[in-house]
């Protein structure tokens, strides 16, 4: 059973397998960022529904569609880590923490192409008509920056708690956080100090993508931290035990 708990996650994909996933979703990743900067550099593809789709900061496209679903497997699998019993945590963190994560990853999916930030960004800029608080335009980073802030502190202590077992997989999800971070960080460098201005102009053409590829790519990372959380538990913990399940079956 432990070879087993070793080599499958939940008793239905091999390491070898799942290697084989992973290069095909780090190939996607390099295809977006590639695309991007091509794009951000000034190519014009013989359609614009090609540029359209392919841009990771544009609503309703291919690009955010690929965030969004690494964002809902990533939930789907912490989900069904807890579900399994995998999450060898006890108290507060195990009742609430699990299911926090499972909600905080779901709502950024579906923010990721429902775009609610931006909705209540916008509707806030109409309410103040001017746009600005004390002269600073209204972005929707100052706007749930204590959610934020809340996130990333709850993120930072779930990673060491939920993970500390296995410590390839907590380096692999703090360094998704950090890039989360690295990403809002960027958000709130373009709108505050580069916008309207003539010199950020060559640089704001290339932040999108590198502020969107930053969440892209510690949104993998965050992934195969899960993933391998999986690969560290016993066989018992991934699938019910055949053994058990034959010595309670009728004589």
């Amino acid at each position: 059973m432990g070879k087993a708990a070793a080599d499958e996650f939940g008793g239905l994909v091999s390491r070898q397998q799942l290697r084989r996933f992973w290069i095909g979703l780090w190939a996607g990743n390099a295809f977006f960022l590639l695309t991007n900067l091509l794009l951000a550099a000034g190519w014009q593809p013989p359609l614009n529904t090609i540029a359209r789709q392919l841009n990771l900061d544009t609503p309703a496209s291919l690009g955010k569609w690929w965030l969004s679903a690494q964002l809902l497997l990533l939930s789907v699998v912490a989900l069904y880590l807890y579900a399994a019993g995998q999450a060898r945590t006890t108290g507060r963190l195990h009742r609430y923490g699990w299911p926090l994560f499972v909600a905080l990853t779901s709502l950024m999916s579906a923010d990721t192409v429902a775009r609610m930030r931006q909705d209540v960004e916008g509707a806030f800029r109409e309410a103040l008509r001017s746009g600005q608080v004390a002269g600073v335009q209204v972005n929707w980073t100052y706007l749930f920056s204590p959610f934020i802030l809340a996130a990333a502190v709850f993120l930072v202590r779930f990673a060491h708690r939920a993970l500390g077992e296995t410590p390839g997989a907590r380096s692999l999800a703090l360094a998704g956080i950090a890039a989360w971070a690295a990403s809002i960080v960027l958000e709130v460098i373009e709108c505050s100090l580069l916008f309207g201005k003539s010199v950020g102009l060559a640089v704001r053409a290339y932040e999108p993508t590198v502020e969107q590829m930053l969440e892209v790519g510690g949104t993998t990372l965050l992934l195969m931290a899960f993933v391998e959380l999986g690969f560290r538990r016993p066989a018992g913990d991934l699938a019910p035990d055949a053994s058990a399940a034959g010595d309670q079956s009728p004589a």
